[in-house]
């Protein structure tokens, strides 16, 4: 009973968004984050002619398989360039000035944004594989340490689970939170 009403809103959403694209045209970059559904939207630009030149979607963070399935699908819309962003490091993120694209905006985000895209998100530009490896590391992180790991619950907010963060800061690692896959289409240098 539970997967048939799953799917009927699998293929409500995916139809309201190919309608939305076909009204409003492609745009030049695109959010997505409808919660582990930001699949389908993908999905959805395969019946464009063009693409969005910058993606991001909050990936699987359940799952490896998951956040592979998601990588392949913009590979196989041309996607060829990524990174992981996490979004709760974003209160550090300044906008370039210059821009590296458009005009300078003097914006601040905070823990809770997407913060800025294409060419100005922070971190380097990377394939697929080397995406794949750092999201792999990330994932056990997260199991250990993250929302669901054994530092949460109980434990979260101790003596313990801050000295692991306050170390974990030291060595650049930041903290854990939820991360955006940014991709570039074509992977054409900026």
């Amino acid at each position: 009973e539970i997967m048939p009403s799953l799917v009927g809103s699998e293929m409500c959403i995916r139809d309201r968004f190919e309608n939305i694209l076909a009204e409003h045209g492609v745009p030049y970059y695109l959010k997505v984050d409808i919660e582990g559904l930001d699949d389908l939207c993908l999905e959805a630009l395969t019946a464009c002619e063009t693409r969005p030149r910058y993606v991001s979607i909050e990936p699987d963070q359940k799952s490896f398989e998951g956040a592979f399935s998601e990588l392949a699908t913009m590979w196989r819309l041309g996607y060829r360039d990524f990174k992981i962003v996490n979004q709760s490091q974003n209160h550090e993120v300044r906008c370039p000035n210059p821009p590296r694209e458009g005009r300078f905006v003097d914006q601040r985000f905070d823990g809770a944004s997407s913060g800025p895209f294409g060419e100005e998100s922070p971190g380097p530009w990377r394939g697929i594989e080397a995406t794949l490896v750092e999201y792999r590391k990330i994932l056990a992180l997260q199991r250990r340490f993250g929302n669901q790991g054994g530092w949460d619950g109980p434990l979260h907010g101790t003596l313990a689970h801050r000295l692991v963060e306050r170390y974990r800061r030291a060595r650049g690692k930041g903290p854990l939170g939820w991360y955006d896959f940014h991709a570039r289409h074509g992977g054409a240098s900026p």
